[in-house]
Formats: C-alpha cells, structure tokens, sequence
C-alpha cells in the first residue's frame, strides 16, 4: 500500500468516526467518548500526512509513533462505548476493525524504518571502521574515495569535491586525509 493509499483510507476512517459520534446519544457519558473520538480519529489521519513530509528518519518514526497513540486512544473509546451500551457494538465492530488494521500498518512502519534506519548506521559505523583500520595500518593507502564515500553518504561526488565535507564523512583531520 502506497503512502497516498494509507492517507486516503486514513482519511475515511476518520470521517467514519465522525459520522458514528454523531449518532450518539447526548449523555454526558456519551459525550465524553464524543469528543475524544472525534479528536482522536481525524488526528490521526492529519498526523499520518505529516509524518509523509519528514525531516528525517527519526521525525518520521517520531510522527508515525503519534499516529500510533492516536489510533489507539480512538480503540479505546470504541471499547469504552460498547462498555456503556452494548447495543453499539454491531456498529461499532466494523469501525473497530479497520481501526486495528491501520494501527497494525502503522505499527509495522515504524518497525521497519527502525530496522532500515539502524542497518544503514551498522553499514556506515562498519565502512568507518574499515577506512580508519586501512589508514591507520598502511603506510601507503591505495583506496578509491570516491567508492568509500559512496558509502558513507548519499552524495558522494560532493563528498570528494568539498574537502570539508569529506572532514566530516571520515572523522579525521584535514591534514590526514589523502588528497
């Protein structure tokens, strides 16, 4: 499922929800559930769109885990209603079955991009580790920078034409590093 996928069925479960908190009796106990599935259902939703945008893997795994709560929390209150009035429950068992779905989805986003995430720092900290062995070890380094910055970074050739960049790739002094 495409991220555009997720966002429109994200979408449609939250007017889902708005829809069915409407048809609630005006209690204040049903009140209450009211306006916290209402949040809590398009929050969700609005917050899955923004984590689409993120600044980084961790803003992303971040606005993915508010996904998360928000979905639960909305879980909550479907099991909370049936709690007060069982009759809502053949309502509700649909509503509460896409709600798992989608926090299973989500669950397992923020899995993998932890997984993805940690992988590429293993394979970074490794290839670091290599080069500083490499050139520690020799007295005559015969490496190609191009293909360990390819590595180390997602835009090698500025790596090589910027020295200060390869500074910061490596971890060493300007005056160590091969020209």
């Amino acid at each position: 499922m495409s991220g555009k996928e997720l966002q429109d069925r994200l979408k449609r479960f939250a007017v889902s929800i708005v829809k069915f908190a409407e048809a609630l009796p005006e209690t204040p106990g049903f009140r209450t559930i009211r306006n916290q599935i209402v949040r809590n259902g398009p929050s969700s939703a609005a917050n899955y769109r923004a984590a689409c945008r993120p600044k980084s893997n961790a803003d992303f795994i971040s606005k993915l885990g508010t996904v998360e709560e928000e979905l639960d929390e909305t879980l909550f209150w479907h099991e909370f209603t049936v709690a007060l009035a069982d009759d809502f429950r053949a309502k509700i068992a649909p509503l509460w079955k896409e709600g798992n779905e989608l926090l299973a989805i989500i669950v397992a986003s923020i899995v993998t991009t932890k997984k993805e995430t940690n992988n590429k720092k293993a394979l970074r900290q490794t290839a670091i580790g290599i080069f500083r062995y490499t050139f520690c070890s020799t007295s005559s380094i015969n490496f190609d920078v191009f293909s360990v910055c390819k590595i180390l970074t997602p835009n090698p050739q500025s790596a090589i034409e910027n020295p200060q960049s390869k500074n910061e790739i490596f971890h060493l002094p300007r005056s160590r590093f091969p020209v």
